[in-house]
């Protein structure tokens, strides 16, 4: 999977600087959260599709994915569940640990998308 451009890469960084409530409210079934955040060491990343009716609509292409700042592909999960607890442990798809620094959680559901700010402080 390659990486994102410059220009979505800010766009994410403008809609993480909002914060989570305002990008919730364009999407109300969708609920992204992350505890502890900053963190040291792992996050648990809570994910809601809401109503049953739209996990149904979205379940084949749900997916969580984390990207650094420079838009690469760290880590991503196949959502199979229409509520989930995802527990990231700062390592990427190979098993090695991530520096500390600000990455970005991106939950797509069918044609909606969520993204919230990570930051891990080692």
């Amino acid at each position: 999977m390659s990486g994102f451009n410059e220009t979505q890469i800010r766009n994410w960084i403008d809609e993480c600087l909002v914060g989570v409530e305002e990008i919730a409210k364009t999407d109300a079934k969708l609920s992204l959260t992350s505890y502890p955040n900053p963190f040291t060491k792992s996050t648990t990343i809570d994910i809601r599709l809401g109503t049953k009716d739209l996990w149904l609509k979205a379940a084949s292409s749900v997916s969580l994915t984390i990207y650094d700042l420079s838009g690469s592909l760290i880590r991503g999960w196949e959502i199979k569940d229409a509520e989930l607890e995802i527990v990231w442990d700062s390592k990427d798809m190979f098993g090695k640990s991530v520096v500390s620094g600000i990455y970005f959680c991106v939950l797509e559901a069918g044609n909606s998308r969520m993204i919230t700010k990570l930051i891990l402080a080692r």
